[in-house]
């Protein structure tokens, strides 16, 4: 067991974990969203969350009731503008950091509950073939 500790979340990462900047360092905690106050419990960089104190306004129901347990999305919690404007700000700073000065469009979507990627994992056992998506890493 980590550190039970009161994270203010700043910003989404690169992967879609809130990211909370603390005096060690940022810590992500994923299903956190911006503007949240969440207890989690921290080991390192990493957090679990435990509960959220003070939730996001860009927080939603998630439309598919696998999300936070099978590991193919990381931000169907979070409000379609507030989702396309983080996926849009990654691409920005993608082509600033490589010093691509180039006008960004506003992002296309697909519908909520759409699946954007799919990656199959398969396994040989006794009895056949397993073929399945992952779990999400706890």
């Amino acid at each position: 067991m980590g550190d039970t500790q009161a994270l203010d979340v700043a910003r989404l990462g690169a992967q879609g974990d809130g990211v909370a900047d603390t005096a060690s360092g940022p810590v992500f905690v994923p299903f956190a969203l911006p503007g949240e106050r969440v207890q989690a419990d921290v080991r390192g960089e990493r957090g679990r969350l435990i509960a959220i104190m003070t939730a996001s306004p860009d927080r939603i129901a998630p439309v598919c009731r696998h999300f936070t347990h099978c590991g193919g999305c990381a931000v169907q919690h979070i409000r379609m503008p507030a989702y396309l404007a983080w996926k849009r700000e990654m691409v920005v700073a993608a082509f600033a950091a490589r010093g691509i000065d180039a006008p960004i469009a506003h992002v296309a979507s697909v519908g909520l509950g759409a699946r954007r990627r799919a990656a199959f994992s398969a396994r040989r056992t006794g009895r056949g073939v397993v073929l399945g998506f992952h779990e999400a890493k706890g």
